[in-house]
């Protein structure tokens, strides 16, 4: 299997199946979503979000089987961020944001059993808010947004607790505008959407957004860019994924 991965589903759209087959065959539709969900999977186990009447249900799926809402997870007001890797034994675990408000945002983690959620010790940080966690052994990954609007990717040991070291990783160069003078180009933070763990690699996947005023920058122009860079010593290897957007400047 590929780097576990992001897929939205929206209402219109099924769940597959997730076992791999040999030969080629048609999909197993296993149902409709009630509304859309990011998606990620490993070891044939698929977690998502589920719609119930009382919120957003962190659920798991597997085989042809209807997704399950995980008990003891409390709902959430949006869509569950969260991944599925192997833990530090290889069992699966699974790490999620646990939102409040919808932007203070702290990491924990259950087991596809559900039942319990734990506080990820260390991961926090009082003047930020956690998303976008990944985990593969006994790496976590994840983003963090500061108050200034500046986001920044981390890695730490999943079990470290509070005394382990959380390394920043470099930022990616920000966006560059056509025109220097009067495009906000420089003042906008670019936002990491996903992370995905595998051994020492991560990738990421970022929007690189421009603020847009329509007496600014009314001319925007659309293109994307993929780069692979390899880090040195104890960075590990990072792909990154973003999305570009130009604007030149009205005069």
């Amino acid at each position: 299997m590929t780097l576990s991965r992001l897929a939205v589903l929206s209402v219109s759209v099924l769940i597959y199946a997730l076992a791999v087959c040999e030969v080629a065959s048609a999909d197993t539709v296993i149902g409709p979503l009630a509304a859309e969900t990011p998606v990620r999977a490993w070891a044939g186990i698929a977690v998502l979000s589920i719609r119930e009447p009382g919120g957003y249900r962190l659920a798991t799926q597997q085989s042809t089987q209807a997704p399950r809402a995980l008990p003891g997870i409390a709902p959430a007001a949006q869509p569950i961020d969260a991944d599925i890797g192997p833990g530090p034994n290889g069992t699966p675990v699974i790490v999620f944001a646990r939102c409040r408000g919808g932007v203070n945002c702290r990491l924990v983690r259950t087991t596809p059993a559900g039942a319990a959620e734990t506080p990820i010790i260390g991961s926090a940080d009082p003047n930020g808010s956690e998303s976008a966690p990944a985990i593969w052994g006994t790496r976590l990954a994840f983003a963090r947004r500061y108050r200034n609007g500046s986001t920044h990717v981390y890695i730490r040991p999943l079990d470290g607790g509070a005394r382990a070291r959380t390394m920043r990783l470099p930022d990616i160069p920000r966006p560059t505008c056509v025109f220097t003078e009067g495009c906000y180009a420089k003042r906008v933070h670019p936002t990491v959407t996903e992370l995905a763990l595998r051994g020492s690699t991560v990738a990421e996947r970022i929007n690189l957004g421009l603020v847009e005023n329509i007496e600014l920058c009314f001319r925007p122009k659309s293109g994307s860019s993929t780069s692979l860079t390899t880090g040195a010593g104890a960075w590990p290897t990072r792909i990154v994924a973003s999305q570009e957007r130009r604007c030149s400047v009205s005069r």
